[in-house]
Order: C-alpha cells, then structure tokens, then sequence
C-alpha cells in the first residue's frame, strides 16, 4: 500500500510539472502592418508575418497601385523624373531574423531579405509634346530581392499596436535594360540604394 501510494504521488508530481512546461511552452503569433504613407498617394502596403518563438520572422507583402512621386521615381528609374511612374503591384516573401534577447518578440531591431514580383506602366507626362512614331506608354514586369534592416517598439504597455522603420537596399533582378518612351530614354536601376527617410508601418501583434 506504501509503495501504491508513493507511485501515485510521484506520478502526480510528473503529471503537474509536464503540465506546467507545455502551458508556459512559447507559441508563434501573427502579426499585421500597413504603409501608412502609400494611401497618401492612391496606393497601399501590406504585410502579413507569422512570428516563430525563435528569432525568425516569415511574410507575404503586397504594395503598389500608386504613382510615385518625382523623388521617388527618380530613386528607381534613371530619367524617372521626365516620365510618369506607376507602380501598379508587387508581391513577394519576407524574412526576419530578430536580434531582440527575449526570444518571442518581435520588438527592437531586425535583420530582413526580401524576394518579389512587381509591374510598372511608364506613360509621358501631360505636358510633354508628344513625339511621332514612338511609344506612349509602356508596362512591363520584374523580379527583386532586398537587404535591410527595420526597428519596431511598442508605445502603448500591454497594447498589440506597434510601429516601426525600416531600411532596405533593393536589388532589380531583370529588366534593367535602357526603354525608350516618346523619345525619352531611360533605365530601370539595378540597385536603388535607401532613401534618407526610412519606410514607416504601423500594425499589430496579433
């Protein structure tokens, strides 16, 4: 009966601390963040992440449907700023190695690599003459990759709302060669460096 009774309490005493490590066993989370700048110019940004309780982070982003600023079509195209850029869509993967010390977090700095799809269509300004026997507007496609790095924090305690920055370089795999449109020659860069000011999201820990 002794021996019955200790092989119950020993068992129960198993049974709890098993319990107890499956309940406190870190889990993955989702996590959502939207471009707040793009809809200032028609366009959206979104990405959607699912966050391993090790240090990497994996999403699918989609962007576009807007025309860029003179800037920023100047950033991408070589002559991007004698022509009308419209950045129709994007899609592609995103990975995040988080270098945060408490593991389940997707606060502080991170490490990305990007790899996409994205489509343009290049017309001629309106106040341009239009120049015979040429193009007026063109559409055409291209894989990229990027390498960067972002910062997230958490301005609310015990809020799932984040914010965050982000730097990246952009490397444009295809289509790079030079395009002519009314006359107008330009290039697709192969490398777009960062901008000064980084790409801002906003989202939350799901």
């Amino acid at each position: 009966m002794i021996r019955l009774a200790l092989f119950k309490i020993l068992f129960a005493f198993l049974s709890s601390s098993y319990a107890q490590e499956i309940k406190v066993k870190p889990k993955g989370f989702f996590s959502v963040g939207i471009n707040p700048s793009y809809p200032l110019f028609c366009g959206y940004g979104i990405k959607v992440f699912y966050n391993f309780p090790s240090k990497w982070s994996v999403g699918i982003l989609s962007e576009g449907s807007l025309k860029l600023p003179n800037f920023a079509a100047k950033q991408f195209f070589k002559s991007g700023q004698q022509v009308t850029v419209d950045w129709d869509y994007s899609f592609g993967m995103e990975t995040r190695y988080r270098f945060r010390k408490k593991d389940n977090d997707i606060k502080g700095l991170y490490a990305l690599a990007t790899l996409g799809y994205e489509g343009w269509t290049i017309t001629k300004q309106k106040d341009q003459t239009v120049v015979p026997n040429t193009l007026q507007e063109e559409k055409f496609p291209n894989w990229f990759s990027s390498l960067g790095f972002g910062y997230n924090l958490f301005p609310f305690k015990k809020s799932g709302l984040w914010i965050g920055a982000q730097y990246n370089t952009i490397f444009i795999l295809n289509n790079t060669q030079q395009r002519n449109l009314n006359g107008i020659n330009y290039t697709l860069r192969s490398i777009v460096p960062p901008s000064f000011t980084p790409n801002l999201y906003m989202g939350w820990r799901l």
